[in-house]
């Protein structure tokens, strides 16, 4: 009996996407890095929405959030190569997205303290505003 070879059918758009919305995150993400570039779509859909949530309720901005969410998306798609995928993907998205937040909360404090030195500044003028900073930085609370 001869065998026959049967070529298999590239899959449509959007069986692709049914059966990417069908995986759990690990096969998405192992998908994404075998070359299906639909796949980062479908994580990004997931996860777009709760991301917007948690840092919103973090840093209390819905404008910055937006943007933080995007810089969330880009790390992902910058550094999947390097998620271990014997862990949660949603453990190591929501990780960058807290860090992203926390830098915001952190940058935020020293642009209010470098706004209140500057009138230091502009009051005893011989001062600069970077030694200032520097002593405002160093000084004990």
């Amino acid at each position: 009996m001869a065998e026959v070879a049967f070529k298999r059918a590239p899959l449509s758009g959007a069986s692709i996407r049914e059966r990417l919305r069908s995986q759990d995150d690990a096969a998405v993400v192992s998908a994404f890095l075998t070359g299906e570039e639909r796949a980062f779509q479908e994580l990004v859909e997931r996860y777009q929405t709760r991301l917007l949530n948690f840092i919103y309720r973090t840093i209390g901005d819905r404008e910055k959030a937006e943007d933080l969410v995007q810089e969330v998306f880009i790390r992902v798609y910058r550094h999947i190569h390097r998620f271990d995928r014997s862990k949660k993907f949603s453990t190591w998205v929501y990780t960058i997205a807290s860090n992203l937040a926390k830098n915001e909360l952190r940058n935020r404090s020293r642009k209010s303290t470098t706004d209140r030195c500057s009138c230091f500044v502009s009051s005893k003028g011989s001062r600069t505003r970077r030694s200032l900073r520097l002593r405002t930085a160093t000084s004990a609370p």
